[in-house]
């Protein structure tokens, strides 16, 4: 279902998916879908592949299928516009640049099934001040909130194992990381070195010596043990 109408091209992509039961939206940005403000995507779909959406100028709200697992590399890149996502509670998988660039964003709630988000995904969403992690999330690709300049705070949960790269370098405002795990995740370059100095860490009573003695956090002089 869609709630605005679109002409041509979207309309026989989702039909021909529906019939060859591939579960796959292919570039919408075509014809007269690049005028779509609110969307909703039908219930059959199971990933939207690459650049779906990418550059939707107009494009401001979407909810995406309840059966979605993956979403591809660049598909809401640069939708300048897009200040609401209504998230699948299945998705396990958001690709490389999906958001990159979304700056009307300023809140999102990550799906509770979510395991991967991969480099990229969220870098330059100027405007993104408030993200919830679900606790399934194993690993943060590098750049994936890099430039997030309004990003505050991060409450990461027990099963992450890997932070990327300048995953949340110049994030002028971030002041507070939870981070649930009892195994320090791997982070070599995570935080520039402002961030570093005046951020307060959260970690598990039992694992603070963890953090403390592991190459990727004992340069943090703010980590704090929390029942």
């Amino acid at each position: 279902v869609l709630s605005t109408s679109y002409a041509g091209d979207l309309q026989s992509q989702i039909k021909q998916s529906s019939e060859n039961s591939r579960r796959i939206l292919d570039s919408a940005v075509d014809d007269g879908f690049v005028k779509g403000v609110d969307v909703v995507l039908p219930d059959f779909l199971h990933e939207i592949k690459s650049g779906t959406f990418q550059g939707c100028k107009n494009l401001k709200t979407i909810t995406l299928p309840e059966h979605l697992h993956i979403i591809g590399r660049s598909v809401f890149s640069e939708c300048r516009n897009l200040r609401e996502i209504t998230m699948a509670e299945s998705i396990d998988t958001i690709g490389c640049s999906a958001f990159e660039s979304c700056t009307s964003l300023k809140t999102i709630h990550l799906p509770l099934q979510l395991k991967s988000i991969e480099k990229k995904a969220f870098w330059n969403c100027i405007n993104l001040h408030q993200v919830s992690f679900p606790n399934k999330l194993e690993t943060i690709g590098d750049w994936a909130f890099k430039d997030c300049v309004n990003l505050d705070s991060i409450q990461l949960g027990e099963h992450i194992t890997t932070i990327g790269d300048l995953a949340f370098s110049n994030c002028k405002k971030l002041n507070y990381v939870s981070v649930k795990a009892i195994t320090p995740p791997l982070n070599t370059n995570a935080f520039d070195k402002e961030t570093r100095e005046t951020v307060t860490i959260e970690v598990p009573e039992k694992a603070i010596g963890n953090y403390i003695l592991n190459n990727g956090w004992w340069n943090f002089p703010n980590i704090k043990a929390t029942k």
